[in-house]
């Protein structure tokens, strides 16, 4: 991906970090792109979920999200849950640092996507986009534009003793984490033993959040469940 395509744009990546350079948490939360005509992608199954626990709207851009994000909420253990969040190219502080009521523990930072894509080979790959300067008519800089995530869940463990962070990416088919089109007309369907373990995209968000002790999950929602959150987003 690079600037050319849709939705990596200037303006794009000003509306992310008014909303995401300081993620804040709860009722306050802002995810990085709303399930609005104007920024959902135009073949997404975008919905909105009403959540009394949050006190907000939760932001869906797809019918498995929205069934993960319902399984979530349902989770009592679930104290706070972020979709649509930035992966940050640069290093930030770990997502609980600053969470409300959390104590005053040593968290590992994250370390930022541009690291990670470096150690793993993967710089090249990074979507930019090209910034105007305003300190210098004229110029420009050239800057690595943000993945988003899923959901990023925050849950309270056992004998509530603290609290942890899962990342979950969510697909329809496990095979969509190991190619990127799952069907094209003509070609034949790639067999599971040529495929790569995991692409790129998802193989640098796993690392992202394991360097700050986060576990990175992949989710592929059963049917029974799909037909439930399909139910739930026209209602």
């Amino acid at each position: 991906m690079r600037a050319r395509k849709k939705g990596v744009t200037p303006t794009r990546m000003s509306t992310i970090l008014k909303r995401q350079a300081v993620p804040r948490c709860g009722s306050d939360y802002t995810p990085s792109i709303l399930a609005t005509p104007q920024e959902a992608p135009s073949i997404s199954h975008a919905c909105t979920l009403n959540s009394s626990k949050l006190g907000r709207e939760v932001h869906c851009l797809s019918l498995p999200e929205t069934a993960a994000a319902l399984l979530a909420l349902y989770d009592p253990a679930v104290v706070d849950l972020h979709e649509q969040r930035m992966l940050a190219p640069w290093p930030t502080p770990h997502p609980l640092f600053g969470f409300p009521g959390m104590h005053q523990v040593q968290l590992p930072p994250i370390r930022g996507m541009i690291e990670v894509a470096e150690r793993l080979g993967y710089l090249k790959m990074l979507p930019r986009v090209r910034i105007e300067n305003p300190d210098v008519p004229g110029s420009s800089d050239v800057q690595v534009f943000p993945y988003i995530g899923d959901l990023l869940l925050f849950r309270r463990r056992v004998n509530d003793d603290g609290l942890y962070c899962i990342n979950w990416s969510i697909k329809d088919q496990e095979i969509a984490f190991r190619v990127r089109t799952v069907r094209q007309p003509g070609k034949q369907r790639p067999s599971r033993d040529s495929l790569p373990d995991m692409l790129p995209r998802h193989e640098m968000e796993e690392a992202y959040y394991r360097d700050a002790g986060t576990r990175a999950r992949i989710s592929t929602p059963n049917a029974r469940v799909l037909k439930f959150a399909a139910r739930r987003s026209h209602a």
